[in-house]
């Protein structure tokens, strides 16, 4: 009896603890998600440092990376004296030289922009080597040097029809089979064909052809030989001239035909 009262107690003890305990622990609250950042937004440009002829074109291309708005709004920093550019980037150099500078700025935050250098500066065209003179069929390579930045590559032509022929890339150029010239080697820029040099590029198919080559060489070795005998017969003609003037020849013997100066005064 005595054992059941107690466990009894220490039910209603353990009841009464449990209620008082304000129900046990609580989970937490989730934390909070981080406000997101803003991405950065990036312009890049296709080309940063452009070389033009004056009044040539180029198009810029703008990649705008951090936003879905990709517009970009074109400006040129030293306004309209460094030429004119379009609102799709189409640049338009002007017709004086000089240093100028093309800006892209980001319609979706304006304070990011880029900027290209444009150098305007007259197109030439120089081939090297200057001249050279070739005999038929001889080759040559040469080479050309454009001051731009977008294309220095040339097409290669001989002005005159005769006047050989010439790689349409390489420079390398072959003379005609026969005498002749000057011809003009001929190297025209492909960015602007306007812009094109052959003055300083001329040559001359001048001489004759290998088998008259080596004939040629023949005869001047003859006639060197001709002209060394010549020499040799008349330094001995002169000399045996002069002891005959100067000297009479004493046949002695054991002497034999020796010449000697004469011993005494002549007679």
């Amino acid at each position: 009896m005595n054992t059941r009262i107690g466990a009894l107690v220490l039910f209603i003890l353990a009841a009464a603890v449990t209620g008082c305990g304000g129900g046990g622990t609580t989970n937490p609250a989730p934390p909070s998600s981080p406000t997101p950042v803003p991405a950065q937004i990036v312009i890049s440009l296709n080309q940063t440092d452009v070389t033009l002829d004056v009044s040539n074109q180029f198009t810029f291309v703008a990649n705008v990376m951090g936003t879905t708005n990709k517009a970009v709004s074109w400006v040129i920093q030293e306004g309209m004296s460094g030429g004119r550019i379009t609102s799709s980037g189409v640049y338009t150099a002007p017709g004086t030289n000089g240093v100028f500078h093309v800006i892209a700025t980001s319609q979706a935050d304006t304070s990011q922009k880029a900027t290209a250098t444009v150098t305007v500066t007259t197109l030439m065209v120089s081939i090297s080597p200057p001249s050279n003179l070739l005999g038929p069929v001889g080759v040559r390579d040469f080479s050309a040097t454009v001051n731009t930045s977008l294309n220095t590559s040339v097409n290669w032509s001989v002005q005159e029809a005769a006047g050989g022929s010439v790689t349409m890339t390489g420079g390398q150029y072959t003379a005609p089979s026969t005498t002749g010239g000057p011809f003009h080697v001929v190297a025209t820029s492909v960015q602007d064909p306007t812009h094109w040099e052959y003055e300083y590029g001329s040559l001359g198919a001048h001489g004759h052809s290998p088998a008259e080559w080596k004939s040629a060489d023949r005869r001047r070795g003859l006639l060197l030989f001709r002209w060394f005998l010549l020499r040799s017969l008349s330094t001995v003609v002169r000399g045996a001239l002069r002891c005959r003037r100067r000297h009479i020849c004493d046949y002695r013997e054991n002497v034999g035909d020796a010449c000697f100066p004469y011993r005494h005064t002549a007679q």
